[in-house]
């Protein structure tokens, strides 16, 4: 697309230039003057853009129009007519449009669906747009337009599979609002980018009010300091004051993000353990108030926190009230959390649900793998279940088969050397997960054999068409000593008729 000269004077006129490139575009819904449509192509804006000869014929045509029509435009269209209203306003009505346009550029740009590296050469367009003097409206329109453009970047870098330049982001880390640097940030944290730009960026996250923040961004920088140690280095310890502070206004739903970030955070519970004390102390007495997936991430950030044992107790108590509302899956997570409060009595009735409930059941919803991990995370406190055992034993059995290497070393582990917990159905699970194993190997060694394995039928192969081959070398050594004994008595026999 044709950049023009963002200070030209004369300004240079957009019709035959915009008209060049326009024409190869398919007209946006709404200005292709189809009938159907509610602009036709010789009133809106768009076909007027092209018609201009001036750029003063063009801020008119802009300055007339209604915003909606504006934001209609494409995206390259607006990018070219930037590029030839960048300078400072002429007059009242050239403010006005350049007003205008930047005010349709966010729309635009969501409905084009615009990429990272798109959002980010128009975020840099709008920097200088208007000059260094521009219009007071065209001031505030412009500090709008570049907040609202740059939320749009810290939403699509946050995409996992969203790729983006670290030089590209600069003009933007160094001019935006906090907010929207700190959420680039934490997604670049959160994506494990450990370059030194990272770092300058986190930089001027951590020399900012932080306390400001959204509770769900303080989260994330906490997450993407456990990935980064650029964003660790910079915003961890910032990020956590100003948790720390902001706390007594956070919702519930901020609240279990909260812990479950910090059991990500090394050594949390020793260095941030009034922190953690002062989150699990707001939550307690809301326990019951937290829906599933909330329960979720409490009981996983505090399980092994040991000065939040009262949360985690009540947190049980809440998860054996729902037992029955909660899904299998999600079951599992929470039972997984819990366990180290062995026989605790909210945690004894979770396990009785698990007997009388998905245990229970011939397809209960949970794979070997599952099943196996559970019986891992049990038997160290749970051992002396008297029903969960022979529940969970039979349900592992029937898939023993199905074990991934990852399910058998969790079954190991739950029973090493045949230990762990003790019930009567114990020898057949054994039975089963060895027999699985023996079949396992055995499969492995058919492989090997058949050389889809480890390699020994190519040394089979290798060996035999050796063979063969000095055979073959023997053969040929013997025709040529038989030949050549052939030539020698043909020569003597010759010499002796010349004689």
């Amino acid at each position: 697309w044709l950049k023009w000269p963002a200070c030209a004077s004369p300004r240079p006129p957009l019709a035959g230039r915009a008209r060049s490139v326009a024409s190869r575009q398919s007209p946006p819904p709404g200005l292709r003057g189809d009938g159907g449509s509610p602009g036709a192509m010789s009133d809106g804006l768009y076909s007027a853009i092209l018609r201009a000869t001036s750029t003063e014929e063009t801020a008119s045509a802009l300055a007339g129009a209604p915003p909606a029509e504006v934001a209609s435009l494409p995206v390259d269209t607006i990018e070219a007519v930037m590029g030839a209203l960048a300078g400072p306003p002429a007059n009242a009505k050239y403010a006005i449009a350049q007003s205008k346009l930047l005010s349709g550029l966010h729309a635009a740009l969501v409905s084009a669906k615009a990429p990272v590296a798109r959002l980010l050469e128009l975020y840099d367009r709008t920097l200088t747009f208007g000059g260094l003097e521009p219009d007071a409206n065209v001031r505030q329109t412009r500090a709008k337009t570049l907040m609202d453009v740059a939320e749009l970047v810290a939403a699509a870098v946050k995409d996992p599979t969203a790729g983006v330049s670290l030089k590209a982001l600069g003009p933007l880390c160094r001019s935006a609002h906090v907010a929207a640097v700190a959420s680039i940030v934490a997604s670049l944290g959160e994506k494990g980018a450990d370059l030194e730009a990272v770092g300058e960026y986190a930089a001027l996250v951590a020399a900012q009010d932080m306390s400001m923040l959204p509770a769900d961004t303080l989260v994330r920088l906490m997450a993407g300091a456990s990935k980064s140690s650029q964003v660790a280095r910079h915003c961890l310890g910032p990020a956590l004051a100003a948790a720390e502070a902001a706390l007594g206004s956070w919702s519930m739903d901020d609240m279990s993000k909260l812990l479950f970030g910090l059991a990500k955070v090394k050594d949390a519970a020793t260095n941030h353990g009034e922190l953690l004390s002062k989150a699990a102390a707001a939550v307690t007495p809301q326990v019951g108030s937290l829906s599933v997936p909330q329960l979720i991430k409490v009981v996983l950030g505090v399980s092994k926190v040991e000065a939040c044992r009262p949360l985690l107790e009540a947190a049980a108590t809440t998860a054996a009230d729902k037992g029955t509302d909660i899904p299998t899956a999600q079951l599992l997570l929470l039972t997984q959390g819990l366990a180290p409060l062995g026989g605790h009595p909210a945690l004894t009735k979770l396990l009785d649900y698990w007997t009388a409930g998905p245990l229970a059941k011939e397809e209960g919803g949970l794979s070997g793998d599952q099943l196996a991990k559970l019986a891992q995370v049990l038997a160290p406190t749970c051992a002396s279940h008297a029903t969960l055992w022979p529940a969970l034993g039979k349900r592992v059995a029937a898939q023993a088969k199905a074990l991934t290497p990852a399910g058998q070393a969790s079954l190991a582990a739950a029973f090493p050397d045949g230990g762990g917990p003790e019930f009567a159905e114990k020898a057949d699970l054994l039975a089963a997960f060895s027999k699985s194993k023996s079949g396992d190997s055995a499969k492995d060694r058919d492989r090997d054999r058949d050389g889809r394995g480890g390699g020994g039928g190519d040394r089979d192969r290798d060996r035999r068409d050796g063979g063969d081959k000095d055979r073959r070398d023997d053969r040929d050594r013997k025709d040529r000593d038989r030949r050549s004994r052939d030539r020698k008595d043909k020569d003597r026999s010759r010499s002796r008729r010349r004689r």
